[in-house]
C-alpha cells in the first residue's frame, strides 16, 4: 500500500477513535456520573479539521449561581494526549493560573507550581483521565479565582470588627 494511503487510513482511524471516545464519556457525564457541583450541564461536540486541533467541544452549566462556558480543544491524539487548551469564559487557563497566582501569593505553596500540578499538563495526564476529571480540575480553577475575592471580603470583616490577628481564617479558605 501506498504510504499517503496507510497514513489516512491511521488518521482516519485514529480520528473516528478518538471522536467515539469523547461522544462516550460525554454522554457517561451527562448520564450516568451524578457531577454534584454543577448543574444544568449541556455540552456541543465539534469536529475541526485542522493541523493539531480535531475536536472542540463547549460545555456550559451553573456553578455557584454563575454561568459557565468551557471551550475544551482536543488533539488528534486524544486520548492520549491531554487536550491541547481550555477555556472558561474565553480565558485560557493558563492565564487564570497566573492571576491566581499572583493574587494569592501569601497562601499557596512558593515551590509549587499551579500550572505544572494541573491535570492538563502533559505529565499528570495519562489515558485512563477523562471529561469528568477535567470538570474536577475546573472546578478547583473556579474554587481558586474565587479565593481572592473571599479573602477580601474576609479582610473587611476582621477590620470591621476586630483588631485582632485572624491568618488563620484564610487558611480554612483554602
Amino acid at each position: 500500500m501506498n504510504f499517503l494511503l496507510k497514513t489516512l487510513i491511521y488518521i482516519s482511524f485514529n480520528m473516528s477513535s478518538a471522536y467515539r471516545r469523547l461522544l462516550n464519556e460525554y454522554n457517561k457525564l451527562i448520564n450516568i456520573y451524578n457531577f454534584k457541583y454543577f448543574q444544568n450541564i449541556t455540552y456541543k461536540l465539534y469536529t475541526i479539521d485542522s493541523n493539531n486541533v480535531m475536536f472542540k467541544s463547549i460545555i456550559n452549566f451553573n456553578y455557584n449561581n454563575k454561568m459557565y462556558e468551557v471551550k475544551i480543544y482536543y488533539d488528534k491524539l486524544y486520548p492520549f494526549k491531554c487536550p491541547i487548551k481550555l477555556e472558561i469564559n474565553n480565558i485560557n487557563t493558563n492565564e487564570l493560573y497566573k492571576n491566581i497566582i499572583s493574587k494569592n501569593k501569601s497562601l499557596l505553596d512558593k515551590n509549587v507550581c499551579l500550572c505544572c500540578k494541573s491535570l492538563l499538563c502533559d505529565f499528570n495526564w495519562n489515558i485512563s483521565k477523562n471529561i469528568y476529571d477535567i470538570l474536577k480540575e475546573i472546578k478547583l480553577i473556579i474554587d481558586y479565582k474565587e479565593l481572592y475575592i473571599n479573602r477580601l471580603l474576609l479582610n473587611k470583616i476582621i477590620q470591621k470588627y476586630t483588631n485582632a490577628s485572624m491568618d488563620y481564617l484564610e487558611e480554612y479558605l483554602l
